[in-house]
């Protein structure tokens, strides 16, 4: 009876575990879903702009970005001197902004701000999956409204974004005066994030940093799913390369308060082999649509390459010298910042020579293609005539003469 009673215990908690497991694939099912149909609605019917004009504007919100990247590898951390971060600081159009704002309000204004925008973007995706679960998609304003917030916090300002979430964090790897133990305590507080009670404040906050880095992930990864470039033509680019560049830009935002465990040579060796990995990952995908597009992107993905190798030569330099700072190293740092420009032009000639290459291997298999072609109809004609199935004034065509397949096994083009 014992044994029994034991057997149909296990049953009845075999049961239970096999309903609660199907439960639960049904709610990530639902979830997938529903993420899926949100961005669906997003991409789907969207018109892109490929005037002169529009290319500017792609052009120039292209450096913003970048720009971000840059300012965000430029960390003291590193070893980068405060002259050349303030350099580089300025060249950036969002870090203005947020100078401005800070010298005319507290600091911490841009991370109620970004929080703000953060938790907007979140609840307008939750309204849109309901939607779609209702099947009430003829509402159109929270679609635009989704499709702007994407398009601003996830992709161009996602570096300065992340980094206004971080404020209450950030003094552990910079000074900061406008930190929150020195609001809360005073001017020369230490930096205590975890302490009572700043932790009140940095876990909500962290959390919410932690969903925002998942739903950017997650929109750019569905939105490449449901348009690839193959099924829509007139699409500006395929969002293959940019996941990465987002991961990327995860990667620099992040490592940099993991540099006191790792060491500053770790952190920056781990980004520029990543930096290297998405330059080639663009030049061999080429994902946009326009040459000169492509260039561009390129001369800024090795930009980006050439700063991630500035912030590990000279972490080398400054633990080489007992983690003292040279008096020459500002010098060195200068030559880095002059060879940024000239880093654009290698990235955007190397680039066009890629899409140079591809074009002429695509020109050779044409060609291949309708050497084979005409070969086809001659031997179709032939054989009629051969049957006579063709009257005997027939002149036949000159056999078509090709090395054509030799050449199309030879050729290895590219995956697009």
């Amino acid at each position: 009876g014992g044994l029994k009673g034991a057997q149909g215990a296990a049953v009845v908690s075999n049961s239970g575990q096999g309903v609660g497991q199907t439960a639960s694939s049904s709610t990530m099912t639902r979830i997938k879903d529903v993420l899926f149909g949100v961005v669906y609605i997003m991409t789907e019917g969207l018109a892109y702009d490929t005037t002169k004009l529009a290319e500017r504007k792609v052009y120039f919100l292209l450096f913003v970005d970048v720009l971000q990247v840059l300012r965000a590898m430029s960390s003291a951390v590193y070893g980068w001197t405060a002259e050349t971060k303030q350099v580089v600081s300025f060249s950036d159009i969002v870090f203005i902004f947020s100078y401005l704002v800070s010298t005319a309000v507290p600091r911490y204004t841009l991370y109620i701000l970004a929080m703000f925008l953060v938790l907007i973007a979140i609840v307008v995706t939750w309204y849109v999956g309901k939607l779609f679960e209702s099947g009430a998609i003829n509402k159109l304003w929270p679609v635009k409204l989704l499709r702007f917030m994407v398009a601003s916090i996830v992709t161009i300002y996602f570096s300065s974004v992340i980094k206004w979430m971080l404020i209450p964090i950030d003094c552990l790897v910079e000074s900061s005066p406008g930190s929150f133990s020195a609001s809360i305590h005073g001017e020369g507080a230490p930096c205590t994030p975890f302490a009572m009670p700043e932790v009140l404040i940095t876990v909500p906050t962290l959390f919410l940093a932690a969903v925002y880095i998942i739903f950017s992930l997650v929109v750019s990864f569905l939105a490449i799913e449901i348009n690839p470039l193959s099924q829509q033509p007139r699409a500006l680019f395929t969002g293959r390369v940019e996941v990465m560049f987002l991961a990327f830009k995860i990667a620099c935002t992040l490592l940099v308060y993991l540099a006191q465990y790792l060491t500053p040579i770790t952190i920056t060796a781990i980004l520029m082999f990543f930096a290297i990995a998405v330059f080639r990952q663009h030049v061999l995908v080429l994902p946009f649509h326009n040459p000169t597009t492509n260039n561009v992107r390129g001369g800024i993905m090795c930009m980006v390459v050439w700063w991630s190798i500035a912030s590990f030569s000279i972490s080398v330099i400054i633990t080489a010298s007992g983690n003292v700072s040279p008096d020459w190293l500002q010098n060195v740092q200068w030559v880095f910042v002059a060879f940024l420009p000239p880093s654009f032009i290698v990235g955007y000639v190397i680039t066009s020579l890629q899409q140079a290459s591809v074009t002429r291997t695509i020109e050779l298999l044409k060609g291949d293609w309708e050497a084979a072609r005409a070969q086809s109809e001659y031997d179709t004609v032939h054989d009629h005539v051969s049957n006579g199935n063709h009257s005997s004034g027939f002149q036949s065509m000159p056999r078509a003469k090709s090395d054509g397949w030799a050449r199309v096994r030879a050729l290895q083009v590219p995956k697009r």
